[in-house]
């Protein structure tokens, strides 16, 4: 029988538990970025899903435009080359559209294929990408950080370094054994109780390696918390901007800048139709308008 002196078994114990602790915080760390991974693929698929709308739209704009063109033609009142060159971007807006709807068939694969499946279960994904939430001040976001698991897992982790040092010390010394037991005399066939104690003598510490190693990563999980949560603040920071960006962008392409582009389109073409602009003109008015649309997507999504 041994007899612990140390506290050896109550030190592995305690640091099979903290062991037990840090798996749940790594477990916890994962669970969330599956879901923000999640969210990434489904906002993904929502803005492949508007991308896709957006350039049918464009598609349609253009049809338009080979179609005033046609008519200016037709009169004399236009080169064949006008039309040649409306057919060319017609063409081209085809080629966006049939890009835009194999991306936004890679999305719906990646989203599924997250969901665990090869094939899509679903029909469509829909999300208002163009009404944003309310943005807080940097105070309140930033009171997150403390929340955060990457955060949480250092003390366990701290702690769990404590118990290994622990344990590592009570592992110098071995523990006392008591041995006891019958035995039996051969020359008189009498039987006797043997009993016994011993305790081993090291000449040198074997634990002593264990226990500097393990205080040395102690102080580097110290010396990380400080670095995580300097990091921490600086990524959340240049998202808040980033947000705050998106939302001014989004807001003005909304109210001011999309409704002046239709309008330039409409004034364009009918200019162009009355012979006072040029096709260029009225291609670009096309293009701008076009580009303005696919820009308010990539803010919704930023």
């Amino acid at each position: 029988q041994v007899i612990d002196l140390a506290g050896s078994r109550q030190r592995a114990v305690e640091s099979a538990t903290l062991s037990r602790e840090l798996a749940e915080a790594d477990y916890e760390m994962q669970r969330i970025d599956v879901f923000a991974e999640v969210a990434r693929r489904f906002t993904a698929t929502v803005a492949d899903t508007q991308r896709l709308l957006t350039a049918q739209s464009a598609l349609t704009l253009g049809q338009q435009t080979v179609a005033a063109v046609e008519v200016r033609v037709n009169a004399a009142k236009a080169s064949p080359l006008e039309l040649s060159k409306a057919r060319t971007t017609l063409a081209l807006l085809e080629i966006d559209e049939e890009h835009a709807e194999l991306e936004l068939e890679v999305s719906r694969q990646s989203l599924a294929a997250i969901q665990g499946t090869t094939r899509p279960a679903f029909s469509t994904v829909s999300a208002d990408l163009l009404t944003l939430p309310n943005v807080p001040e940097f105070s309140v976001v930033e009171a997150g950080i403390a929340q955060s698991p990457i955060l949480a897992r250092y003390p366990i982790e701290s702690r769990w370094y404590d118990a290994q040092v622990r344990l590592a010390q009570s592992l110098r010394r071995s523990g006392l054994r008591i041995n006891a037991g019958l035995r039996r005399s051969e020359a008189t066939d009498d039987f006797g109780v043997v009993a016994g104690i011993s305790l081993p003598w090291q000449k040198r510490d074997q634990m002593q390696g264990k226990v500097q190693e393990t205080r040395e990563r102690h102080a580097q999980s110290m010396a990380a918390i400080e670095a995580s949560r300097l990091e921490l603040h600086a990524t959340l920071f240049a998202m808040y901007q980033e947000m705050l960006h998106a939302n001014t962008a989004l807001t003005q392409l909304r109210k001011k800048i999309i409704p002046e582009a239709e309008m330039s389109l409409q004034l364009a073409r009918q200019g162009y139709e009355s012979g006072r602009f040029s096709l260029l003109e009225l291609l670009d008015a096309q293009q701008s308008l076009i580009a303005l649309r696919t820009a308010i997507i990539t803010h919704a999504t930023a």
